[in-house]
């Protein structure tokens, strides 16, 4: 039965996937009378786990929206205090990276900007780490894509990354090597863990696959083996490679805890 409630829930979170906008009051005020449906037994309470599920995800849709650039703040030149976040990535002279702003302001005055947002260097050979504090102005943009059919949905794909601005950097200030938070110590672990291997790796052909697959950082795959991950059909496995890990991580977890506690009863029953 837990099973059945699980998939209720999911497949009214997924119902939304399928709407082209999130819906109005009479659509909301309907699935909330329904979800009150969960108190009941039998397929009514399925019912109203169903709209429960709906009725989540219009939440955090909501929220997620709402976590975006004000337009009149497209294009100005703002000054923004932050952390860097994930792994900067270096293509010739230009860095790309995620940053999260803790303040900004806009001709001295503070105003709000979103939580998550990606930036671009150019003409640069600053290194960036992890963790560390900037002070940017930089002019940033609202999420958009292009709506080419059958093209990569760009602003699709920056919506659920949690994005609510894009934009580049004008001028920059170092504020601190490293601002200790526990998102901080885990991409900095990444990021050294990315950078030895990259010494070990970067002469192997399959040097970028290993390091996607290991630690998620894709920046060492090149067009042409991107290319054949296309043509084979196997992007997802790049994809989802900390799926992958996590799951040979735990199997060989319990494989060695099997063999372990079967070595102590072999040793203590002889």
């Amino acid at each position: 039965m837990y099973a059945i409630n699980l998939f209720a829930f999911s497949a009214g979170i997924i119902v939304l996937l399928f709407m082209p906008q999130l819906p109005g009051w009479p659509l909301l005020g309907i699935a909330i009378g329904i979800s009150l449906f969960v108190f009941l037994p039998g397929k009514w309470c399925i019912a109203g786990l169903l709209a429960l599920g709906f009725l989540f995800a219009c939440w955090r849709a909501e929220l997620q929206l709402a976590d975006r650039l004000d337009p009149h703040l497209e294009k100005q030149d703002l000054r923004i205090v932050g952390v860097v976040q994930g792994l900067p990535r270096s293509s010739g002279s230009t860095l790309r990276f995620d940053f999260r702003p803790q303040k900004a302001w806009l001709d001295e005055q503070q105003v709000p900007v979103p939580q998550h947002i990606k930036l671009s260097w150019y003409e640069t050979q600053q290194h960036l780490e992890p963790g560390q504090q900037w002070q940017f102005v930089v002019r940033l943009k609202r999420p958009h894509g292009t709506q080419n059919p059958g093209g990569f949905d760009y602003e699709g794909w920056l919506f659920r990354q949690s994005v609510g601005a894009s934009g580049y950097v004008r001028a920059a200030r170092l504020q601190s090597a490293f601002q200790a938070s526990a998102a901080a110590v885990l991409d900095k672990l990444r990021f050294d863990l990315s950078h030895k291997l990259q010494g070990i790796l970067q002469q192997q052909e399959a040097g970028g696959i290993v390091l996607a697959l290991v630690l998620g950082d894709r920046s060492l795959i090149s067009d042409a083996q991107w290319q054949r991950l296309r043509q084979a059909g196997i992007v997802h496995l790049v994809a989802i490679s900390g799926l992958h890990i996590g799951l040979l991580a735990a199997a060989g977890f319990w494989l060695g805890r099997f063999l372990s506690v079967s070595i102590q009863y072999i040793v203590v029953s002889s």
